[in-house]
């Protein structure tokens, strides 16, 4: 290729190389259309006066994403408070797109475990995927990392979890 070859790109290469692809139309859907759905059903349930129900779905949705996002700041080895922020956070941020759960716990987990001048030098020098959890400035990644993700998948199988109770 021509990086290769030490050759230096045109600018039609370089434009071609800095544009981006337009969005999935189905991903910005899901973005917004997700937690509407998800509020619009307990709103349903509780118009039709179907409190069992609704408790049941809602405790679902708050069991799920606070089980899973807080199993994401454990498995990051984040401070408690951190891992309790992730628990408390999650049911919320999950219906708010703008918003994630990880960044509430990185949070917590940064005030709580400060990270030093000196774990900020040392962070940019991480060779080993293992030495994260050993620096306070990779701790604070893998918790924000960790908690988003076990939030997200908290989200969706509580999502389908609820569907599938109200199809049967």
């Amino acid at each position: 290729s021509r990086l290769q070859d030490g050759k230096k790109l045109t600018s039609d290469e370089w434009s071609e190389l800095k544009a981006l692809p337009s969005p999935n139309p189905f991903w910005k859907f899901m973005k917004w259309g997700f937690p509407i759905a998800i509020l619009g059903l307990f709103a349903y349930l509780l118009l039709q006066g179907n409190y069992e129900q609704l408790l049941g779905v809602a405790y679902t949705w708050l069991a799920l994403n606070a089980a899973l996002a807080s199993l994401g700041a454990l498995l990051a080895r984040g401070h408690p408070l951190a891992i309790l922020t992730a628990a408390i956070a999650s049911p919320i941020t999950s219906l708010n797109p703008t918003l994630a759960a990880g960044w509430f716990a990185g949070a917590v987990q940064m005030k709580m475990a400060k990270p030093t001048a000196g774990d900020l030098q040392d962070f940019l020098k991480l060779d080993e995927f293992n030495l994260f959890w050993r620096n306070r400035v990779g701790r604070v990644l893998l918790v924000t990392a960790l908690a988003n993700l076990g939030s997200s998948v908290g989200a969706y199988l509580a999502g389908t979890a609820i569907l599938g109770t109200l199809i049967t």
